[in-house]
C-alpha cells in the first residue's frame, strides 16, 4: 500500500472524502475530517472534529457516549476505504472496508457547546483486518475518550 501517495494527494483526497460524505452520519453530525498524515513511526493517522450539539448529547447535556464511537468508527472506516482504496493490490482496491468491532473507554465529559477532536492511528493493516486505536480529546488537549476499532475487508 502506498500511504504516501495518499498524503502527497491529501488536499484531493479530502475533497473527495467531504463529498462522498453528503447526506451520511457523517454529515449529519457535521463530522469533519480535517488531516491525513503519517506520524513519527510511518503510521497513518486520520484527524477529525465534532461540534457537541443537540444532536449528540445526553440529557445531562454532555456529549453521548455512542456518538463518541460514531465518530471513532469514521475516522477509522475513511481511513480504511482509504488505505485499501490506494492500495497497490488490485484485490485489496476491490475490496470494502466494514467495522467489525469497536470498543471505547469514556475517561471525561465534553458539554456542549465545545468541539470534540479525534485522532485515529492506523496500528495494523492486513489483508483482511485493519486496527486502529482512536483518541478523542476535549478543547483543552485532554484526552476524553479512547477507542479501538476492528475493521474487516470483503469482496465488493
Amino acid at each position: 500500500m502506498s500511504l504516501k501517495k495518499i498524503i502527497e494527494n491529501k488536499k484531493n483526497i479530502l475533497e473527495e472524502v467531504e463529498n462522498f460524505s453528503k447526506n451520511t452520519m457523517v454529515d449529519f453530525l457535521d463530522i469533519k475530517i480535517l488531516d491525513l498524515s503519517l506520524n513519527g513511526e510511518e503510521k497513518f493517522v486520520v484527524c477529525g472534529e465534532m461540534m457537541v450539539s443537540t444532536k449528540v448529547i445526553q440529557p445531562m447535556k454532555i456529549l453521548h457516549g455512542g456518538a463518541s464511537c460514531v465518530l471513532a468508527e469514521t475516522l477509522g472506516s475513511i481511513g480504511s476505504y482509504l488505505v485499501l482504496q490506494h492500495s497497490d493490490d488490485e484485490e485489496m482496491k476491490n475490496s470494502d472496508a466494514v467495522g467489525l468491532e469497536i470498543s471505547a473507554n469514556h475517561l471525561k465529559s465534553i458539554v456542549l457547546g465545545q468541539k470534540v477532536s479525534a485522532k485515529a492511528t492506523l496500528v495494523h493493516s492486513g489483508r483482511r483486518v485493519l486496527f486502529w486505536t482512536i483518541d478523542l480529546f476535549n478543547e483543552k488537549n485532554e484526552l476524553t475518550c479512547s477507542s479501538k476499532l476492528t475493521v474487516m475487508t470483503r469482496k465488493k
